[in-house]
């Protein structure tokens, strides 16, 4: 799951790769989260051509703290999925064995 998850990760962060950036929709936000309408965000980190443009902390966490992002996981995995599946690099009726060799042989499963 880890090859399909980095693949999928790598899609999406190359496809925003160009996209510009508006900083008053950061700020905006940025407000938002302030005004706890979007009450369960710790933190935003936005990079962008290796540089970080937009980096802030909510609820008390900073930079130095650890945050668990078990959960998280599965939402980023399942929406880079989509992305993939989308863009006909990966279908829906694939076989984990193209992705995981060690699976192609059905008796090892």
């Amino acid at each position: 799951m880890t090859k399909i998850s980095l693949f999928l990760l790598a899609m999406l962060v190359s496809s925003c790769h160009a996209q510009p950036v508006y900083p008053p929709h950061l700020q905006e936000l940025k407000s938002r989260i302030t005004d706890n309408f979007y009450p369960k965000i710790d933190a935003v980190i936005i990079e962008q051509n290796n540089k970080i443009i937009f980096e802030e902390y909510f609820n008390g966490f900073t930079n130095h703290m650890k945050h668990d992002t078990r959960s998280s996981f599965k939402s980023i995995t399942s929406l880079l999925a989509g992305i993939a599946v989308d863009k006909k690099l990966i279908s829906v009726d694939d076989n984990l064995g193209r992705f995981f060799p060690e699976l192609k042989d059905e008796r090892k499963r």
